[in-house]
């Protein structure tokens, strides 16, 4: 069994009382960092400080949560706890520093402690908006073509800011025909509908279609008339 499986289950710091109530309870040193401890509080892990503020505030089992102490290291775990979490999901899929930020407040990372962790996490290398932009909309592109609103809105949703979305959206888009790649999609489509269907039909399905793959209507407008004409 792993250290982490045999560690009790983390809780939000918040959620501890600090009428001197609950004790601590554990300081084991963190195997994947030695210069930490692991805080746990009545058999509940809180988060890690440094050795050093252990010893700097003289922590010891069975010594009692109270208000002054939560006071004295709420800032220390809660950015460490926030940048624990976005280390394991920069390691599951990259983000942009806003979605970032975001997911951690969605997580109960104080906003301060998220902030923190992203900057850090920034310092690091481990962030590029522009990177992660341009590897979005090559995805989009490669699983089907796609125009410009329908690029800037997924950048968008990521917190990714308008220089950048322009910037490389332009280049994605800088070799492409936005007619070619709309009449693929309306082409394949038209395929596969039947032959009963009427026109009028057929037409608001394309027209739709193409319009939620972010064409301009110009652009649909003359592919969905050519491929029904």
């Amino acid at each position: 069994m792993s250290y982490a499986k045999r560690l009790p289950p983390q809780v939000n710091l918040k959620r501890l009382a600090t009428d001197g109530s609950e004790k601590i309870t554990g300081l084991p040193i963190c195997r994947d960092d030695p210069a930490r401890v692991t805080v746990i509080v009545s058999s509940n892990r809180i988060g890690r400080i440094l050795v050093e503020t252990k010893t700097r505030h003289q922590l010891a089992k069975g010594m009692r949560w109270s208000h002054e102490l939560h006071e004295t290291l709420f800032e220390e775990l809660t950015r460490q706890n926030a940048l624990r979490s976005a280390l394991r999901m920069l390691t599951l899929s990259a983000r942009s520093r806003a979605d970032l930020e975001r997911s951690l407040i969605a997580r109960s990372h104080p906003r301060e402690a998220a902030i923190w962790a992203v900057e850090k996490m920034d310092s690091m290398g481990a962030l590029d908006d522009e990177l992660f932009a341009a590897g979005l909309v090559r995805r989009e592109l490669t699983r089907k073509p796609a125009g410009r609103r329908l690029l800037e809105s997924k950048l968008r949703a990521k917190g990714v800011s308008d220089e950048i979305t322009r910037r490389v959206i332009d280049e994605a888009l800088d070799e492409r025909d936005p007619y070619e790649d709309a009449m693929k999609i309306a082409a394949r489509s038209a395929r596969a509908m039947s032959d009963s269907l009427e026109r009028e039909k057929k037409f608001r399905r394309l027209t739709g279609k193409l319009a939620r793959r972010g064409f301009d209507a110009d652009v649909v407008r003359r592919v969905v008339t050519e491929v029904l004409g």
